[in-house]
């Protein structure tokens, strides 16, 4: 726990906004994983997954399809809810860890929402020269932009396509 909490929006200065994370310890999501997982698997959706997945419950389930007297539906019944019970736990720890993968700098990069994982030891190196990099092309920008101001009846080049034209 702890760190920084910040919200950031890509779409404001579009032409300058880049993110980075630190490699392995950075997270970026809306909720912590323990309040996506209660939001995004509610109790029914684990008790899904278990008897997707879990052999004993399959097995309870097929003897509660054969049972054909009540008292045998009944007592397979407490078997499922007492192994859903036992489950339980398991599978909601299970989710959480799932919520947390999703906010792994591997993640956020994969889908487009950082540049790249930076190292902490070397973050100071890499910014160093990432603004220098951005400082001349700024300045290239500033220079195509004033040059393509050749006079009237022509489009003026606005700074996001200048910067495409650098890269």
């Amino acid at each position: 726990r702890g760190g920084a909490w910040v919200v950031l929006d890509a779409s404001i200065n579009a032409s300058v906004m880049e993110m980075y994370a630190t490699k392995g310890t950075a997270r970026g999501g809306v909720l912590e994983a323990n309040g996506a997982a209660s939001v995004k698997y509610r109790t029914r959706d684990l008790i899904k997954t278990m008897h997707r997945l879990d052999s004993t419950l399959q097995d309870l389930d097929e003897k509660l399809q054969i049972e054909t007297e009540e008292e045998g539906k009944q007592v397979v019944g407490k078997h499922i809810a007492a192994r859903e019970q036992e489950l339980l736990p398991v599978y909601e720890q299970i989710s959480v860890q799932f919520c947390e993968l999703h906010d792994t700098p591997g993640r956020m990069k994969a889908v487009g929402v950082i540049e790249k994982e930076v190292e902490w030891e070397t973050a100071r190196s890499f910014f160093y020269w990432r603004l220098r990099r951005k400082l001349a092309e700024f300045d290239l920008r500033r220079q195509l932009i004033q040059a393509g101001d050749v006079g009237r009846g022509v489009k003026a080049l606005t700074p996001i396509a200048a910067s495409k034209l650098i890269h």
